[in-house]
Order: structure tokens, then C-alpha cells, then sequence
């Protein structure tokens, strides 16, 4: 398994909150991990983040996220409690903790 975290800010499409993963910077490595909540489209994974979701991570459009599949499932936390490993993959940006929120894991 690769290994991938990436980091970037969540949009409104379509009237869903989304976050879109360029496929040449990690997406095509998590699209396996997002099946059910995420697509493959014009180049990138795209994963829609449920109100439930968003409401227990306290974030929005504009918010920054972590999203991985560190330990073999697709995760996603708020950039503010994301904890960005050293073997992160390129293109991903670096962070430190500040509040703590939840990990939300996916099966």
C-alpha cells in the first residue's frame, strides 16, 4: 500500500461540500479508499463530506482538511488537528496541531 496524506480546503459544488484531490498528487492512490463517498472526475477524486460529518469535524467551505490512508481505511480530520506525517506525499502540505477535533475513519 502507498501511503498518502494531503492536505486541502474544502468547496461547495453543486451545493455539496466537497474536497477535490488532484489524481497526480495522491487522489489516484485514495480513490480505492473513498469508494461510496468519493468519484473520479476531470482529474481528480472528488469526496463529498456529509452535513453530519462537517458539523462533528467543525468544518465548512473554505476549512483546510487532512485526508489518508494511513492505516489501510480513508481518513479525514480538520487541518487544525491533522498531525502531518514526515513521509508525507509530495504535493501535501505541512501543519502542526492546534485544537483538538476528531479523526473521522471510513470504512
Amino acid at each position: 500500500m502507498d501511503k498518502v496524506s494531503i492536505a486541502g480546503p474544502l468547496e461547495v459544488e453543486d451545493g455539496k461540500l466537497v474536497l477535490r484531490v488532484p489524481l497526480e498528487v495522491g487522489g489516484e492512490k485514495l480513490a480505492p479508499y473513498a469508494k461510496g463517498i468519493g468519484r473520479v472526475q476531470g482529474g481528480f477524486l472528488i469526496v463529498e463530506i456529509q452535513p453530519w460529518l462537517a458539523e462533528k469535524l467543525g468544518i465548512a467551505a473554505g476549512s483546510e482538511v487532512m485526508v489518508d490512508n494511513l492505516d489501510g481505511k480513508f481518513r479525514i480530520q480538520s487541518r487544525s488537528t491533522a498531525h502531518f506525517p514526515p513521509a508525507a506525499a509530495h504535493g501535501a502540505r505541512l501543519g502542526r496541531t492546534r485544537v483538538q477535533r476528531p479523526t473521522i475513519t471510513l470504512p
